[in-house]
């Protein structure tokens, strides 16, 4: 196969670019929020965690950051130690993975890097690695009998579009509405604080006396009655719980409560451990480093209904060790096991450089995969966020 030299692929994206804009009429955006656009009539499916498009001249596998952190790759790497470690799994699944020429790219102003290599029945293949402006990357990685200048012509066109989702911010801000509504009560140890709206969630706390608590959003159960959602750090800190609910029959209400808009109910998790039945089905997560990567995001602000959200909360390394049957320590923070295979609590984690403290609620996978949700407040406790969490060994 003739090689294609870097200074005319730089050539050959220039001159496309603006042409192959006029045909990527379709646009797809990742949970993590990174996003790209594509050929409608390339015909788009989403498989097996993976973003798979289907040109006339062969298979193109989108890969965003949050996939390459589920492949153990950091996705905050340089490009060469990213395509390295992308090429390990690609000899990993194709058995043999020939190199046959490796490029330096400028897309956009974002630094990128092309990798042809062949695979083991003689296809050909090729793996654009492209920077992101929030400093992650991303991966197109494309197959086909064979590849010609203008099949990369393509892929390249569809790569410069590859980016972090556009307008995001760089930090965690959140917008909210100048909606006034707070609750309170007079009677100590009377009003239950639950995990979720309904009298069919676990109570794990009172609500404080005196004080007045923002509402954040509201949620109406299935027998009809109305609950506000609180800040949970505010009303119950320490607690191990993700969010703070309590009845409006229970509490006095002040302000324009009715402007308060619909908060998403969280999912229902139980806070009383079970005794353990079956000991040999309790999974111990391996000690040592694990990769924390943030997927899909829920927030809402105090006025404001619960909306879907992409964040920039980047992947890390967070050190966990394992009391088993007891509890798991993330990074120096205490997680309580509370059903099996199941923990809670509060864990910091660095956000923009600064610590976050967010509650945690984890299910253990395998010894080396955890999932769940982190719940944390933002804007002095007047927007509540809730993201899928993904921790892999």
């Amino acid at each position: 196969m003739r090689s294609v030299p870097g200074i005319i692929l730089l050539a050959l994206l220039l001159v496309v670019s603006s042409a192959a804009a006029q045909t990527l009429d379709g646009t797809y955006t990742f949970a993590s929020g990174d996003t790209f656009q594509y050929v409608e009539a390339w015909k788009l499916r989403e498989a097996d965690d993976l973003v798979i498009l289907s040109p006339p001249f062969g298979t193109i596998f989108m890969q965003d950051a949050a996939k390459l952190d589920y492949l153990g790759i950091d996705p905050e790497a340089s490009l060469i130690v990213i395509l390295r470690e992308y090429h390990d799994v690609l000899a990993d699944v194709s058995t043999t993975v020939n190199r046959r020429q490796r490029t330096a790219l400028d897309i956009g102003g974002r630094e990128a890097l092309l990798y042809r290599y062949e695979e083991k029945d003689g296809k050909d293949g090729a793996v654009i690695v492209v920077r992101f402006t929030d400093g992650r990357a991303g991966v197109v990685d494309i197959l086909g009998a064979t590849l010609t200048d203008a099949h990369l012509e393509a892929a390249l066109a569809l790569a410069a579009t590859f980016d972090s989702a556009a307008g995001q911010p760089a930090s965690l801000q959140l917008s909210a509405q100048a909606v006034a509504c707070t609750v309170r009560t007079n009677q100590a140890n009377t009003v239950s604080v639950r995990v979720g709206p309904g009298m069919n969630r676990p109570a794990y706390a009172f609500l404080p006396t005196g004080a007045a608590f923002n509402v954040l959003g509201r949620a109406d159960a299935d027998d009809g009655s109305r609950w506000w959602k609180l800040d949970k750090q505010a009303v119950a800190p320490g607690k191990a719980a993700n969010e703070a609910w309590v009845a409006q029959a229970d509490v006095t209400a002040a302000g324009n409560c009715e402007a308060i808009l619909a908060a998403l109910p969280p999912p229902v998790i139980p806070l009383a451990a079970p005794s353990v039945t079956n000991p040999a089905a309790e999974i111990v997560p391996q000690d040592g480093a694990w990769r924390v990567s943030f997927r899909q995001a829920y927030g809402s602000c105090q006025g404001t209904a619960a909306v879907s959200m992409s964040l920039n909360l980047r992947s890390q390394t967070l050190t966990v060790s394992a009391q088993p049957g007891t509890a798991i320590t993330i990074s120096g923070d205490t997680l309580a096991r509370i059903a099996s295979n199941t923990y809670t609590g509060t864990a910091s984690v660095i956000v923009d450089g600064q610590p976050v403290t967010m509650q945690f609620a984890l299910r253990v996978v395998s010894p080396t995969q955890m999932e769940g949700d982190a719940s944390f407040t933002l804007d002095d406790g007047q927007c509540s966020v809730t993201v899928g969490v993904a921790m892999f060994r």
